[in-house]
């Protein structure tokens, strides 16, 4: 064979042979680069070969061995496919999910909620007295002092009773006490 036919025959070849087009997805990958690079080292070593008979050989195994790697590489390229657009449809499904919370949630962001044993605390008035415009202080057992902050004329402070401060609305506090409907908003100032 004349020696510009050579590689004319290699490079229709290489056209031919399933697999090894180029392709014109988004990027290929590093292993599928690595067996292009394989197969050209192959097809570059049958083309070293003098004999025209074990040349054509060479190139019949090659195009064989593509033929029979084809369905392999195809299903593998599939399920990536198939994993990128379950891993595209999960972020995306994540993002709405988070855009709808933040709608959800526009303008309660001081109301969080508390835990629920959180919202009422039993305590223990340790000691308890009047400002000179008639408003209830008191000190705890742990050492916290309440200042009552709205003058409120019918709550009567009773030193034997279970007191409790319970979260009211807008970050307020409530005193009152077991089998009264009656409270006071108070203030912690310590």
């Amino acid at each position: 064979m004349k020696a510009w036919i050579l590689p004319l025959v290699s490079v229709s070849l290489l056209l031919a042979i399933p697999g090894v087009q180029a392709q014109n997805n988004e990027a290929s990958d590093a292993a599928a680069n690595a067996e292009e690079n394989s197969l050209l080292m192959q097809l570059q070593n049958c083309r070293r070969i003098d004999s025209s008979v074990e040349r054509l050989d060479c190139y019949d195994r090659l195009a064989r061995t593509q033929q029979t790697d084809e369905p392999s590489r195809a299903a593998a390229r599939a399920e990536r496919a198939e994993e990128a657009r379950l891993e595209a449809a999960a972020q995306q499904q994540s993002r709405r999910d988070n855009a709808q919370q933040r709608r959800d949630d526009f303008g309660r962001e001081h109301l969080a909620r508390p835990a629920e044993d959180d919202t009422r605390r039993y305590i223990t008035i340790v000691d308890s007295w009047q400002n000179p415009r008639g408003l209830w202080r008191f000190r705890t057992e742990e050492g916290a002092e309440w200042h009552q902050i709205e003058s409120v004329r019918n709550f009567f402070y009773e030193s034997d009773a279970d007191y409790y401060i319970e979260r009211g609305a807008m970050n307020s506090f409530m005193l009152s006490h077991d089998g009264s409907n009656r409270s006071i908003r108070v203030r912690r100032v310590d």
